[in-house]
This record gives C-alpha cells, sequence and structure tokens, in this order.
C-alpha cells in the first residue's frame, strides 16, 4: 500500500476489581451455554475507536459472516467504504480503496497487528459477542452484581474479563489484556436474534 496503516487495540479501561472475584475452577455453565448457541450466519454494525498517546481514530465496521467458513468485512470513514476484506479459515484478503492496493495474508498474521493470533473462530466469537477463546479446563473467577456476572478467565496469552446478563444469557461485554499491557474492550449493546442475526456493537 502507498500508506503503512496499523490496526491497534481499543482504550484502556478499569477491570472488575480483583478482591470482588470469588475462585471457581469448575462452574462454566453460563459460559458453556452462551458459547454453544447454534448460529449459521450473521451481519453485525460495530462501532470502532482507537486512542494512544499520540494518535486517536475511529471508524465503521461492518460485518457478514458465515460459520466456520469466511468473513466479509468493510471498514468505512465517513460513511464511505475504504477497505474490503473477506476472513477465510486460513486467509485475510484485503482491498484498500483509498490507497489502491491489495494484500493477502495468513490469518495468523493477525498477531503482527493485535498482538495475538487469532482464528477464524476466534474473529467469530469476537465479533458475535460469544465467549473468546472459551475453554470449559480453564479456570475462572466469578463476582454476581444482581444479574450481572462479572467472570474473568486467565489464559497464557491474556486476561479476559467478561460481563453476562443472566436474565437473557448474553455477554454484553468482553475486556481482553495481553500480556503486554495492551486492552480491547468490546461492548454489544444491541441485538436482533430474529430471522436476520444482526449485532451492533462497539
Amino acid at each position: 500500500c502507498a500508506k503503512k496503516n496499523t490496526v491497534a487495540s481499543l482504550p484502556n479501561v478499569p477491570a472488575l476489581p480483583e478482591d470482588t472475584l470469588n475462585a471457581n475452577k469448575s462452574d462454566h455453565h453460563e459460559l458453556d451455554s452462551i458459547h454453544e448457541q447454534d448460529w449459521h450466519w450473521y451481519y453485525g454494525k460495530y462501532s470502532v475507536s482507537y486512542e494512544d498517546n499520540s494518535r486517536k481514530f475511529g471508524f465503521k465496521l461492518s460485518l457478514k459472516c458465515t460459520k466456520d467458513s469466511a468473513a466479509n468485512a468493510i471498514i468505512s470513514f465517513a460513511a464511505i467504504p475504504f477497505v474490503n476484506s473477506l476472513i477465510t479459515k486460513d486467509s485475510l484478503l484485503f482491498l484498500n480503496k483509498k490507497d489502491r492496493c491489495f494484500g493477502v495474508y495468513p490469518v495468523e498474521r493477525t498477531k503482527k497487528f493485535l498482538g495475538i493470533a487469532l482464528t477464524l473462530k476466534n474473529l467469530e466469537e469476537l465479533f458475535l459477542g460469544l465467549p473468546l477463546g472459551h475453554e470449559p479446563h480453564q479456570d475462572i473467577q466469578r463476582a454476581l452484581e444482581g444479574d450481572t456476572l462479572h467472570i474473568q478467565c486467565i489464559a497464557e496469552e491474556w486476561k479476559i474479563n467478561y460481563k453476562l446478563l443472566t436474565s437473557d444469557k448474553r455477554n454484553v461485554r468482553q475486556r481482553i489484556t495481553l500480556t503486554d499491557g495492551r486492552s480491547m474492550y468490546v461492548t454489544y449493546p444491541e441485538w436482533n436474534t430474529d430471522k436476520w442475526a444482526i449485532v451492533t456493537g462497539k
């Protein structure tokens, strides 16, 4: 491309205080029930913002995905689509209309941009609001506040804090903190689970 663009994580936000979490190594039923929901395809709209010591910008992202097959993402600035991409199980293909260039990369190259290698399954989890990288055997910590359940899971490459609504069994927020200190904060404020699966998020 004519210009180098970097993809980075979202602003850091406070996590749930450690002393409010209770260790629980076996009770995964809330995460299991959300993660194992059956789906075939979805369409989502997202607002993305980024901020560090020297830059601050935002863009809109629309995504269409067929389960375990491929995802099509369009990035727009000021309602003008600039980047169109296709994500498959092993490749990331993109067309940058603004800089008039294109590229094809292995999915594992997401580690260069995000600090961690994400598979197509991980990207599906992230955008659909499923608990990212959930494994039934992982140790978790839990804290219940009314109908809101906070769960923290620590894996080899990240720490994830989930905020779940127990009333309708859905994930409304997940915060991913990498070992290098960078954080990604994702919220899912609106859902439509009728005939067409629509997700809007930030």
